[in-house]
């Protein structure tokens, strides 16, 4: 699967629970830029943080984190129900 079919499929999720996100650029490829020239499909959902990333003190709320738990849940969901997996 297409990194772009992945992203869709985490926007459609977090519309169909009305979660708001945004679409970022990020540094942060290095955590996934391997799997896909392995096969394996990756995408990447980042739950904001007051504090920063890497920040020893991070805080998040946890309203945010059960957000991001709904849409990943509803993305792994729809991926394995239409890919067949």
């Amino acid at each position: 699967m297409a990194l772009m079919r992945q992203n869709q499929y985490l926007q459609q999720a977090a519309r169909e629970i009305n979660v708001s996100y945004r679409i970022l650029p990020s540094g942060a490829g290095h955590d996934c830029v391997q799997f896909p020239s392995s096969g394996i499909p990756s995408a990447m959902l980042f739950i904001r943080n007051q504090n920063g990333s890497h920040n020893p003190h991070e805080a998040i709320e946890l309203r945010d984190f059960n957000d991001a738990t709904a849409v990943l849940n509803k993305t792994l969901f729809k991926y394995v129900m239409q890919d067949n997996l």
